[in-house]
């Protein structure tokens, strides 16, 4: 099924508008990381774009503020800016006025028919510039002659107040295994499944709370003698899931107007934000 990032604008919100005067903005991101075992970040990128839908009456002038500190440039990014919010680069929709970018970070613009992407952006970089929702932790024991345990520790480095749904973490276990069991910490909202012809365990959580811990113990039973070198083929992990009202990048819609002389034209305005995960893999 397809998720809720995925779905168009005018889908997800036709039944919603009826003959309303409305504006509908999603703000998305696409968060590839590479994590090690010890939950480094290796290499993280987030693809991000602002998606727009106007149902406005006479196609009013609009605009958009962003982050005042926001910083454009690979080579602006360095020390010294705080807790500026940093992009490698962006370009934004042909109708986008971008005479006030430079000095106020604000664009103004006349929306074009139906939905469209007002401005894409590219980040690269740690977790200096990009901020991780989850992390996965891998520990491998072994137990005994043909026994390998590996106790998944999954971390929600997300706001309290924040979650992350549809989520999946998937680990290979090696070719020769003959069995494979599982122990979760908790039931509640969770679920695993062993695929023995693709040697694949896959942890299922249907809501991920910020601040949270959960963990999953894998008990692989392998032929005694491929016991040791069976160690490399676990893994690497790979994570799947949203984050709703959460962007790693730190880029917020500072505010939204519509320019109409008329005081009495209050139109309503939607903003979205929401990650998710492209790639998001962990080595064992």
């Amino acid at each position: 099924p397809s998720s809720a990032a995925n779905k168009p604008i005018s889908l997800r919100y036709e039944q919603q508008r009826g003959e309303k005067s409305e504006i509908f903005m999603d703000l998305l991101e696409r968060l590839t990381v590479l994590f090690a075992a010890d939950g480094t970040v290796l290499r993280s990128e987030v693809d991000g774009c602002i998606q727009m839908k106007s149902f406005l009456a006479g196609n009013p002038m609009l605009r958009l503020g962003l982050n005042e500190n926001l910083v454009v440039g690979k080579l602006q990014v360095g020390h010294g800016l705080g807790g500026a919010v940093a992009v490698d680069d962006c370009n934004f929709h042909e109708c986008v006025n971008l005479s006030d970018f430079e000095s106020d970070r604000a664009i103004s613009f006349l929306p074009p028919d139906g939905e469209f992407t007002v401005m894409h952006y590219r980040i690269t970089g740690g977790d200096n510039q990009v901020v991780v929702p989850f992390r996965v932790f891998p520990f491998v024991e072994f137990v005994e002659t043909g026994r390998v345990d590996v106790v998944v520790k999954l971390r929600a480095d997300l706001p309290s107040t924040t979650y992350g749904t549809n989520v999946a973490v998937r680990v290979p276990v090696p070719k020769s295994t003959t069995a494979c069991g599982y122990d979760l910490a908790s039931t509640l909202g969770q679920s695993c499944e062993y695929q023995h012809e693709r040697r694949l365990i896959t942890w299922r959580l249907r809501k991920l709370q910020g601040g949270t811990e959960h963990y999953l113990r894998i008990k692989i039973t392998l032929p005694d003698a491929t016991s040791r070198s069976a160690r490399r083929e676990i893994g690497p992990i790979s994570m799947d899931f949203e984050a709703p009202m959460f962007v790693s990048s730190q880029l917020q819609i500072r505010f939204l107007r519509v320019m109409e002389r008329n005081r009495s034209y209050a139109p309503l305005r939607w903003v979205r934000y929401i990650t998710h995960s492209d790639s998001y893999v962990c080595r064992v």
